[in-house]
């Protein structure tokens, strides 16, 4: 291996668990060096020394990537140590289980912070880095319920959708690639908390 993406660098958002972290070992394994992003420190320092025991390969940064400014940073950090960035895999997400008639504006700011904007503050740094390179390539994981309805999950599915379809528009004024990838059963990773008195599942798809 290590012949597919010599020189690459990426960004991995929720690369500390799941599909996040099996991109970012791929990713290394091919020849890339990686940033992994999560907003759990155990868990990112846990996957940066299982992915690269010598540290010059993964940088992993601590992060709510629901903050424009911590994707700015992300960005940043990232470009300062690599040198470049050429793609984005945005792999983080939460769900919330419940019908919409319970939803809150906090419990809607929460999941819309994480599933989507988080994509589109990471997306808004990265390109110009891209850009500089020469092009690059987003890939924003979502969801079968993108597509298909599934009781209780009404305010996970909205954000999944526009994940899935944003990245080639928000590539379309460069040379590079986007795509939205849909894993039919993502969630591998969880940590239980209470919103509202209702269970909520943070993973790494």
């Amino acid at each position: 291996m290590a012949d597919r993406l010599p020189g690459k660098v990426a960004v991995v958002t929720g690369g500390a668990g799941g599909i996040g972290a099996a991109t970012a070992e791929l990713f290394v394994a091919e020849g890339a060096r990686v940033t992994i992003v999560d907003p759990a420190a155990d868990a990112v320092t846990r996957a940066t020394e299982r992915i690269d025991p010598s540290g010059s390969k993964v940088l992993g940064i601590v992060a709510d990537l629901s903050q424009e400014s911590e994707a700015e940073r992300t960005v940043r950090e990232t470009v300062a140590r690599f040198g470049r960035l050429d793609a984005l895999v945005t792999a983080a997400g939460v769900r919330l289980y419940g019908p919409v008639t319970e939803a809150t504006v906090e419990s809607w700011h929460w999941i819309l912070g994480v599933n989507l904007l988080a994509a589109a503050f990471c997306a808004k740094f990265a390109i110009p880095e891209m850009a500089r390179g020469g092009g690059g390539a987003i890939v924003n994981v979502s969801s079968t319920n993108a597509l298909n309805g599934r009781a209780g999950m009404a305010q996970y599915m909205r954000p999944r959708r526009p994940c899935w379809r944003s990245p080639a528009r928000w590539l379309a004024t460069m040379p590079s690639k986007g795509s939205g990838s849909m894993p039919s059963a993502p969630a591998s990773r969880s940590r239980r908390s209470t919103f509202d008195g209702r269970r909520k599942r943070t993973v790494s798809r």
